[in-house]
């Protein structure tokens, strides 16, 4: 009966929502089988447990066996289950199973072949030129989500993106399907949602599948502090925390909002700086809500405690709060 197995001609290859995966499935014999896998859309090299269901024969009280390929690898009574590993990109495997119970026998074969797909996020928030790490998003921060598939026919031949179809969903919504569309534009969520996208995509016959899982955590947004020399610059290779001793006649302060969104800080009127030295609001440098400085006055000792609050009009949960204490044996005043 095995030999009538591989004998079966695929009639078609489809999508199958009732069980959430896309294979080439093969029809029973014999009765009605179906299958169940976990993951429902196994990548490569990934392991794989498959789950034989039947109206047709009790399985319980049936001795199965299953194939990979045509080597027998499990056999037993009841053993409706079945775990395997996939192979390489492109590389298609075949399982079989064979349940007997008394004088009645059935069967179904289904044959899988593995994908890949990666994804890389961008967030479109600012920060410094000097800095060499990522862009985090921010709450209600727009972000583009860049899907890099791995999808190979047998033969090898790598299929490319433009024959391949994207659907991106969050929930049960989907936010963008078709052929090619392998990158996605939205939003983030707020601090306590952030946001999760499910990526499928399918080769034409949909017998090719890959899933991804895309969590993006939104971060608030930081301020950090960094001195200002009219000279030579900003010295962003020390940022200012703590105390800071007032070196001189003055001091000129620099600070860098971090992951509010770009857009809103590069049209400059969005963002809303509010600088207080010991609780009492001061105005910064004349031009920039980023530049404070700080001079000598007086003979006193004193230590001050100097704070930045940054809000982004127009972004809800887009806001930081930060400082640093400032100490100077001449005093100071703005």
């Amino acid at each position: 009966m095995l030999k009538n197995i591989n004998k079966i001609i695929l009639i078609t290859a489809l999508f199958l929502p009732s069980f959430g995966l896309a294979a080439t499935l093969y029809p029973s014999y014999g009765g009605n089988v179906m299958f169940e896998l976990n993951p429902k859309n196994p990548g490569a090299n990934s392991s794989v447990t498959i789950k034989a269901t039947s109206y047709s024969i009790d399985l319980t009280g049936s001795k199965i066996s299953w194939y990979v390929g045509d080597k027998l690898e499990m056999e037993g009574n009841g053993k409706d289950s079945f775990s395997f590993k996939t192979g390489a990109v492109g590389k298609p495997i075949t399982i079989k199973m064979v349940a007997e119970n008394d004088a009645k026998r059935v069967g179904r074969a289904i044959s899988i072949t593995p994908a890949d797909i990666d994804a890389v996020w961008e967030a479109n928030t600012y920060v410094p030129p000097s800095y060499r790490g990522k862009a985090l998003a921010a709450s209600k921060s727009s972000v583009k989500i860049v899907a890099i598939p791995q999808f190979k026919t047998e033969n090898g031949t790598n299929i490319p993106s433009s024959e391949i179809k994207y659907e991106w969903k969050k929930g049960n919504a989907v936010l963008l399907s078709g052929f090619g569309k392998n990158v996605l534009n939205t939003d983030v969520g707020s601090p306590l949602a952030g946001e999760n996208i499910i990526l499928l995509a399918s080769d034409k016959s949909g017998t090719i599948v890959a899933e991804k899982k895309i969590e993006i955590v939104p971060e608030d947004p930081e301020v950090v502090f960094y001195k200002e020399n009219p000279a030579e610059g900003t010295n962003y290779n020390m940022a200012l925390k703590g105390t800071i001793g007032l070196e001189g006649k003055e001091v000129s302060v620099r600070a860098e909002p971090f992951f509010f969104s770009y857009p809103s800080y590069s049209k400059g009127n969005n963002l809303l700086f509010s600088w207080k030295v010991d609780g009492k609001g001061v105005n910064p440098n004349e031009g920039t809500p980023k530049i404070i400085t700080l001079r000598n006055e007086t003979g006193q000792d004193i230590t001050s405690s100097i704070s930045l609050s940054i809000k982004n009009a127009q972004k809800l949960f887009q806001e930081t709060t930060s400082g640093f204490s400032l100490s100077s044996s001449a005093g100071f005043k703005f």
